[in-house]
């Protein structure tokens, strides 16, 4: 697909200054930003829930089930092994 468009001055330097800055030519810079946004936009339509099983991080720890329960005597009991009584 070709593209035909005008810029205003400021999206001209805009451009400009990625493409010295990134030693691109214009299609480049148009397609990373065209990548950029697309993600944007998929990160954005995605519910939180989605978002962490995604990345992995629901599920990535082990402990007793009922450790929501019991969490401040399990931390009592590992930080005095830990570093004794003090």
């Amino acid at each position: 697909m070709q593209i035909n468009t005008q810029l205003n001055e400021s999206d001209a330097s805009k451009l400009a200054y990625i493409q010295q800055q990134t030693n691109q030519d214009v299609t480049e810079v148009v397609k990373h930003a065209i990548d950029l946004y697309y993600q944007q936009l998929l990160f954005k339509h995605k519910n939180p829930l989605a978002l962490l099983e995604q990345t992995g991080f629901i599920g990535c720890g082990e402990a007793s089930p009922n450790l929501s329960v019991n969490y401040k005597s399990v931390l009592q009991t590992r930080l005095q092994s830990k570093y004794g009584n003090r």
